[in-house]
């Protein structure tokens, strides 16, 4: 009995890893794909005749459609400002996975941007800009301000 249960749950976790790994390979190629044709769907110059023969237009068309319904992950970075000036986005900011996002400060009169803090951790001394890049979590963005000397 216990040699039938563990034949029975290696087959299915062996199964388990193939879909996995077809998943994972097919996701990689409508990438690829996607990077080779234009927004009009028609190949780009990026595209080799090879490709291009390899990757027919229909077959091409329908697989961008598909890459284009993948929702992409997003996550937040919530930013905030102290006393006397603000930043720019403000609030919950939804930021695609592994994309970057810039982020501006600006003080009021007579006061310069002291430091930026991400999760609670200096990242930033002064700087009227940050950028959070690549983003691959939720965080939280905190910038504030001195009077200048």
């Amino acid at each position: 009995m216990t040699a039938t249960r563990y034949d029975n749950l290696s087959n299915n976790m062996a199964l388990y890893n193939q879909k996995a790994s077809n998943v994972a390979q097919g996701l990689a190629e409508l990438q690829v794909i996607n990077t080779l044709i234009t927004s009009d769907n028609s190949f780009g110059t990026a595209a080799t005749a090879d490709e291009q023969k390899f990757y027919g237009t229909t077959e091409t068309n329908a697989l961008t459609a598909a890459l284009a319904a993948i929702k992409p992950i997003t996550y937040t970075i919530t930013t905030s400002a102290g006393a006397n000036g603000a930043v720019s986005p403000t609030g919950a900011v939804a930021v695609n996975y592994n994309s970057g996002q810039t982020f501006t400060a600006t003080p009021t009169a007579l006061y310069e941007v002291d430091e930026w803090t991400l999760d609670s951790v200096s990242a930033q001394t002064g700087g009227d800009t940050f950028t959070l890049d690549p983003v691959t979590a939720d965080h939280t963005l905190v910038v504030t301000f001195s009077l200048i000397p």
